[in-house]
């Protein structure tokens, strides 16, 4: 998840995204090197979610 997430939204959302991720590895990175990684995804999932800088990249283990 880009670093600019914790910036740009309030506590409430990221408390949600917190919960919902629970039990799982999270880094962050910044915005910038998130959008280098993506063309090298096998898959994208999109959600429609509006809420900024909430895209996650999920690596098997």
């Amino acid at each position: 998840m880009a670093e600019e997430f914790l910036k740009h939204n309030a506590a409430e959302t990221q408390n949600r995204f917190r919960a919902a991720s629970e039990g799982l590895a999270h880094d962050s990175e910044p915005h910038v090197i998130f959008k280098k990684r993506v063309p090298n995804a096998i898959v994208l999932i999109r959600t429609g979610d509006t809420t900024q800088y909430a895209n996650r990249i999920i690596e098997s283990a």
